[in-house]
C-alpha cells in the first residue's frame, strides 16, 4: 500500500508542476520597447559624460531623458505592466486531494486493514470567460503604463527647458549688467572729468559713485542668480557639480504670435487627454470581468480510489459548482460599472484643466510678446537716443547731471524690462509646447 501510495503522490505532483515553470526561473529576457528600457539596463547602465564648453537645448534635453529618475521608474513600471500581461489570464491551478477513510476505528475498521485511499485532481473551469478579459485588463493597464510614461517625458521636457531658458535669461542679465557698469563707470568719467576741470560741483561725483555702486551691487546679485539657475540644471542633468561653460540661445527671436484658437485645437494630443480612450476601454474591460466572475465556476474532479481489504482500484469522478445564493459580486460589478460611466466626465475634466492652463500660458505669452514687441520697437530706441543727447548735452553744460542719472537709469530700467519680456515670451512658449506637444514655430501663423 506503501509503494502504491508513494508512487501516485509522486505522478500526481509531476503532472502539476510539469505544466509551467515560474517566472522568476525564467530565461527569457524582456524586450524593451521604443519608451522602457528592460529593468537591468536602467539600472546598470553607465551615465553620459558630463556636459562641457557650451550647452546647447537639444544636448541638455537629450542628458535629461537619459539621467532622469522619473523616466527610469516609469521604465520599471512598464515592464512591470508587461510581465503582469505576459502572466495574466492563466489558467487557475489544479489541487491535489488526498483522502483516507475507513480506518483506526473499531471492530472491521480497526487499524488500516479497511483502508480505502483516494488520490485526485480537481480543476476549475471558467464559464464566463474569466482569463480573456483578465487579459485584456492588463493589456489595457500596459497600454496606460506607456500613456503615463508619455505624459512625465512631456513634464519632464517642459520643465526641463524652462530651466535652461531661466539660465540663459540669467546668463543674458549678467552681460546686462556688466554693460550698465560699463556705461555708468563712463559717465562717473565724465564727471571726474569735469569735477577736476571746476566746472561741476563735487556733489555730482558723489552721486555718480552711488550709481555705480548700485549697478555693481546688481552685477553681483545677477551672478549668484546664474549659478544657482546653472546648479539646478546641472541637477537636472544628473551631475553634482557645473561643468558646462555656459548656454547657447537668441532670445531676440520671438517669431509671430499664433492664435489662441491654433493652441486649442492641438491641445487634445497632450497624453494625459490622450490616455482616457485606453482607460475607458479597460474599465470596461474591467466591469466585463467582474460580470464573468459573477458566473460560477465549475470544478471538475478526477482521482483514483484503492481499497485495501480488497486490494482493488477504482476512478472517481466529482463535479462541484457553487450555489450563487449570496455573494454574486454584486459590489464589484456596480462599481466597475460605474467607473465605465465616470470615464468620460473624467476626460472631459482632464481636458478642461489642460484648457484653463493653455488660456493662462497664452495670456502670459500675448502680454509678454506686446510688452517685447513695444520695448524693442518704441521705448528702447528712444531711451538710448534720450541718453546720447542727455550725454553729449552734459558734456557741453547744457543740461544738469540730473538729467544724465535719469537717462541713465531709464535706459537701464528700460533693458531690464525687455529682457523680462523676452524672459515672460520664452517660458510661456516653453509652458505652451509642453501642452500641445509640439513646437509653436509648427503651428500655422496667424
Amino acid at each position: 500500500m506503501t509503494r502504491w501510495f508513494l508512487g501516485s503522490l509522486i505522478a500526481a505532483s509531476l503532472s502539476i508542476t510539469g505544466c509551467q515553470s515560474h517566472p522568476l526561473f525564467d530565461n527569457t529576457t524582456l524586450t524593451p520597447d521604443s519608451q522602457a528600457n528592460s529593468p537591468a539596463s536602467a539600472v546598470t547602465q553607465s551615465p553620459p559624460p558630463a556636459p562641457t564648453g557650451t550647452l546647447t537645448l537639444q544636448q541638455t534635453l537629450n542628458l535629461a531623458m537619459a539621467q532622469s529618475p522619473a523616466l527610469q521608474v516609469g521604465r520599471l513600471q512598464i515592464q512591470s505592466a508587461k510581465v503582469h500581461q505576459q502572466y495574466a489570464g492563466q489558467w487557475p491551478n489544479p489541487e491535489l486531494e488526498i483522502e483516507f477513510e475507513n480506518f483506526a476505528g473499531t471492530g472491521d475498521f480497526s487499524g488500516t486493514q479497511a483502508l480505502e485511499t483516494t488520490i485526485s485532481l480537481a480543476q476549475s473551469f471558467p464559464l464566463g470567460g474569466d482569463l480573456a478579459h483578465m487579459k485584456r485588463v492588463a493589456g489595457k493597464a500596459s497600454e496606460l503604463a506607456d500613456w503615463n510614461q508619455q505624459a512625465r517625458r512631456v513634464e519632464l521636457l517642459s520643465n526641463v527647458t524652462s530651466q535652461y531658458i531661466q539660465a540663459l535669461v540669467n546668463q543674458r542679465r549678467v552681460e546686462q549688467s556688466q554693460q550698465a557698469v560699463d556705461l555708468a563707470t563712463a559717465v562717473r568719467d565724465l564727471i571726474q572729468k569735469r569735477v577736476d576741470a571746476g566746472v561741476a560741483p563735487q556733489v555730482e561725483l558723489i552721486r555718480a559713485d552711488v550709481q555705480l555702486a548700485q549697478v555693481q551691487l546688481e552685477v553681483q546679485q545677477a551672478k549668484r542668480q546664474l549659478t544657482a539657475s546653472y546648479h539646478q540644471l546641472a541637477l537636472s542633468l544628473g551631475q553634482k557639480q557645473v561643468t558646462f561653460e555656459k548656454v547657447a540661445g537668441n532670445l531676440e527671436q520671438i517669431g509671430v504670435l499664433p492664435k489662441m484658437d491654433t493652441f486649442l485645437v492641438h491641445i487634445e494630443q497632450h497624453p494625459q487627454v490622450k490616455r482616457w480612450a485606453t482607460e475607458l476601454a479597460m474599465r470596461q474591460s474591467q466591469h466585463q470581468l467582474a460580470n464573468a466572475i459573477a458566473r460560477q465556476d465549475l470544478s471538475v474532479r478526477l482521482g483514483v480510489k484503492h481499497d485495501n481489504d480488497n486490494n482493488d482500484q477504482a476512478l472517481v469522478l466529482g463535479l462541484s459548482m457553487p450555489l450563487p445564493i449570496g455573494d454574486r459580486n454584486q459590489a464589484q460589478r456596480l462599481s466597475t460599472r460605474i467607473g465605465e460611466q465616470s470615464a468620460s466626465h473624467e476626460k472631459r475634466q482632464a481636458l478642461l484643466a489642460l484648457q484653463q492652463t493653455l488660456v493662462m500660458a497664452y495670456t502670459q505669452l500675448a502680454i509678454a510678446y506686446d510688452h517685447a514687441i513695444a520695448l524693442r520697437d518704441n521705448a528702447l530706441p528712444k531711451a538710448q537716443q534720450a541718453f546720447d543727447v542727455t550725454q553729449k548735452a552734459y558734456e557741453q553744460g547744457d543740461v544738469q547731471f540730473i538729467d544724465v542719472l535719469d537717462a541713465e537709469q531709464t535706459l537701464y530700467q528700460i533693458q531690464s524690462q525687455h529682457l523680462d519680456a523676452l524672459a515672460n515670451w520664452h517660458l510661456a512658449r516653453a509652458w505652451i509646447e509642453g501642452l500641445i506637444c509640439q513646437s509653436i514655430d509648427e503651428l500655422p501663423k496667424s
